[in-house]
């Protein structure tokens, strides 16, 4: 069995068609275990998955302040992680090979749970930001097989360092699914994105961002649209709303399901009415189509920057997407993400439409995200690799 260990819901995204590309190649037997969340994507694409896991408060980031550790560590983080690891224990008998989407804490946990031929593919840190520490490097060394580095440059650098490495591609870009069906848009209008990020503080960031619209100027050349990972709890987005100028109307029946299927705000002051769909499971097709996206997510700005869309972003109030975490996208994507450190909606509203209004600035965002991210087929090449490592059964 080829076992997919991930450790976030942009991992189990990757993690998911990773799977869903070994089926194809002829492998018979692929599962998942998903560490941290329900591992939707999986679920999605029918793949298989093993194992315990536990929502925590910080939605999978304790390490990014001592407070979301400390709030995980009352909510049984560090038993939920023992019986993972006793999980791991009993299954490596049956794994011929580890493939671990994540950080080197998810290749220490699969090597305390004695998984064999452990393959890590790090998504998680990059040269452009501050690259792997010692350690890390030590530790790849000694419990990975192999490496595959989200860019060349950390590649290169992992290489340097004695740890065997490799560059496929980015494999974030090869996640982005379109339908082409219809979109919630005027023909003639430019159209922004709205990202508050897939974690349980998302309805606190839509609230922030909403903030941010009220300070845009009216026009009627551009749109708005909330994009989310899936169908979000109806008290969310009563919680999402800045104040009583603003208000939403779900579909009919979303009443009676809890879930706010397609639901749409409004905001309306003085003869000013805004109207902000809000949309689920569609994210590749409202990137593509938009024109600028403002975001306060990790995976959601890095795809869209990636299919040349300039970002504004803003550190948030909960747990993901903090000051640090701000700073640090910047430092990844360079010149393709406006950071407005002081998260004022006037400011943000201002970045917005000088980026909109300015062709030359434009145009340099949206090159400069293509060349971080990358192109797509990355999952393709690690399939192939491994093929030809004879690790995965040949379908011919």
């Amino acid at each position: 069995m080829i076992l997919i260990v991930s450790n976030g819901y942009a991992e189990d995204l990757v993690g998911a068609r990773i799977a869903s590309e070994l089926v194809c190649a002829g492998e018979p037997d692929v599962a998942a275990f998903p560490m941290v969340g329900p591992g939707e994507p999986y679920r999605r694409l029918e793949v298989k998955t093993v194992g315990s896991r536990q929502l925590m408060p910080s939605g999978g980031f304790a390490r990014t302040s001592l407070r979301s550790a400390l709030r995980d560590l009352r909510a049984g983080l560090a038993g939920c992680l023992h019986r993972q690891v006793r999980e791991m224990r009993l299954l490596s008998g049956r794994v011929s090979l580890t493939l671990c989407v994540g950080d080197v804490f998810l290749l220490c946990m699969c090597a305390l749970g004695r998984l064999p031929r452990r393959f890590l593919l790090a998504t998680a840190k990059s040269e452009y930001i501050s690259g792997h520490l010692p350690v890390e490097a030590w530790l790849m060394r000694r419990l990975a097989a192999a490496v595959a580095a989200r860019d060349r440059l950390t590649a290169e650098s992992l290489e340097r360092r004695g740890v065997r490495s490799h560059f496929f591609g980015n494999f974030l870009m090869d996640v982005i699914d379109r339908s082409g069906g219809p979109l919630l848009r005027a023909t003639n209008e430019r159209l922004v994105c709205l990202l508050p990020g897939s974690r349980s503080d998302f309805a606190m960031n839509l609230h922030d961002m909403l903030l941010c619209l009220e300070a845009l100027p009216a026009s009627k050349d551009v749109g708005f649209v909330v994009l989310l990972a899936r169908a979000p709890e109806l008290r969310d987005m009563t919680a999402a709303l800045p104040s009583a100028s603003w208000s939403y109307s779900p579909k009919p029946d979303s009443a009676e399901t809890g879930h706010a299927g397609d639901l749409v705000f409004a905001w309306e002051k003085e003869s000013l009415r805004l109207t902000v769909p809000v949309v689920s499971g569609r994210f590749g097709d409202y990137v593509h189509a938009c024109d600028l996206v403002v975001g306060m997510a990790g995976t959601a700005v890095e795809q869209a920057v990636g299919m040349g869309k300039p970002a504004v972003t803003f550190p948030g109030r909960g747990a993901q997407f903090t000051r640090g975490f701000a700073r640090a996208q910047k430092r990844l994507l360079g010149d393709a993400v406006c950071l407005v450190e002081s998260s004022d909606p006037a400011e943000v509203a201002g970045e917005v439409c000088d980026i909109l209004s300015d062709p030359n600035r434009y145009a340099r965002m949206s090159r400069a995200g293509i060349e971080r991210m990358g192109q797509e087929g990355a999952v393709t090449k690690l399939v192939e690799h491994l093929r030809s490592m004879g690790g995965v059964a040949d379908g011919a």
